[in-house]
């Protein structure tokens, strides 16, 4: 449990995901750890294969492109669904810990959470998102013989945070463009960069562009729906 608490910290430092497993229905890691996420089975011995559900759960996750996912209702390869009742699966949700059950005739995983309480597909996306952005104008830099301090050389930065943001939305992680009742354009995402006028000449001389921002809507997913409907005559 110790090993596994120092493992989840690593994963912290350094933008690395961690699954694992445990018998019963103990988190060894605390709910504090936004790259770890657990499941939960009720016997080592009783299910020896469950002892790497989160083996499983990676392999079904990772065949589909980041933010085009989500971690709950995986039917996992090799993997024995396990009879929880409803008082154990609301125990081992405050645990921040996932499990597999039989529900419907189907085989799936519940919740999709990392230990932290957030969805395990929202940090896959958002370290996709930002690795992407970065590539992008690294590859601007590295390709092209100078990308000028000048206001075409800041749009040429911004055209590429836009593209990362358009292929973001295209896998399915961030928000389309949505209308509200009025018909007003709900962008989803918005980027902003400094205009030439509000860069000091210390920051032109250590060729540095600060202040490069957007802000982007998560399309998140469906995992509950309510459905209310009446019977007449």
């Amino acid at each position: 449990g110790n090993d596994l608490a120092k493992i989840a910290e690593w994963a912290d430092a350094n933008n690395k995901m961690f699954g694992f497993t445990v018998s019963g229905s103990t988190n060894p890691v605390g709910t504090s750890h936004p790259y770890a996420f657990g499941f939960a089975t009720k016997s080592a011995e009783t299910y020896p294969n469950n002892m790497y559900t989160h083996v499983a759960m990676l392999a079904a996750a990772f065949v589909h492109t980041p933010g085009s996912e989500t971690w709950a209702y995986k039917t996992l390869a090799g993997i024995e669904a396990e009879p929880y009742t409803a008082t154990e699966m609301t125990a081992l949700d405050a645990a921040g810990l996932n499990y597999y059950i039989t529900c419907a005739g189907k085989n799936i995983t519940l919740t999709g959470k990392t230990v932290s309480g957030e969805w395990i597909d929202v940090i896959r996306f958002r370290d996709w998102l930002k690795n992407d952005m970065q590539k992008r104008i690294y590859n601007l830099l590295v390709t092209n013989p100078k990308v000028p301090f000048t206001s075409g050389g800041i749009t040429l930065i911004q055209n590429q945070m836009l593209a990362s943001l358009i292929q973001g939305q295209r896998q399915g992680g961030i928000s389309p463009t949505e209308y509200d009742e009025d018909g007003n354009e709900i962008p989803g995402f918005t980027t902003s960069v400094p205009k030439m006028t509000s860069i000091s000449d210390a920051e032109k001389a250590a060729r540095t562009l600060k202040g490069c921002k957007f802000t982007a809507k998560l399309a998140g997913a469906i995992h509950l729906i309510e459905v209310s409907g009446t019977l007449v005559n």
